[in-house]
């Protein structure tokens, strides 16, 4: 498992689909992205925790000699406990099987967040922002209008 930080556009290019790998995605676009190969499988069958099971393997990594990754440029924004909750229940409220709404986004709940990201054109990293939460809730996206649409006619 390689550790690589790149800008993530929510789409697969042809080249990854492709190859053996697996993208996994921690802490959102501004996170590393590590490359998963098959027997990444280890590390989650022991313990499903995308967090745990990348960390374990990052380790491996780096006692094999690999460099140490490049810390974020800023922090890594999370959402509270309870905003978790409330996006797990807007989530559960649009279909989607988040298993016990707890605050904790399992993969149920990343996977449901992944297709919420999807359908409203975010970056489809599973990761629970304020933007997806914001507009799960049926508030305006937070960007400005262009000068010529903001005009009275």
């Amino acid at each position: 498992m390689g550790a690589v930080r790149r800008e993530l556009s929510g789409r697969t290019r042809a080249t990854e689909r492709r190859s053996a790998g697996v993208a996994a995605i921690a802490d959102g676009p501004a996170g590393p992205a590590f490359l998963a190969y098959p027997n990444f499988a280890a590390y989650t069958e022991w313990n499903n925790s995308l967090i745990y099971s990348t960390t374990a393997g990052y380790l491996a990594t780096r006692i094999a000699g690999a460099p140490a990754m490049r810390r974020p440029g800023a922090p890594v924004a999370q959402l509270p406990f309870a905003e978790l909750r409330e996006m797990q229940q807007l989530l559960v409220r649009a279909g989607f099987n988040v298993g016990k709404v707890d605050g904790i986004m399992g993969q149920q709940s990343r996977t449901a967040v992944k297709a919420m990201q999807i359908k409203y054109g975010l970056p489809a990293d599973s990761w629970p922002t304020a933007e997806l939460l914001a507009r799960m809730r049926g508030q305006p996206r937070a960007q400005s209008l262009p000068p010529e649409s903001s005009a009275i006619r």
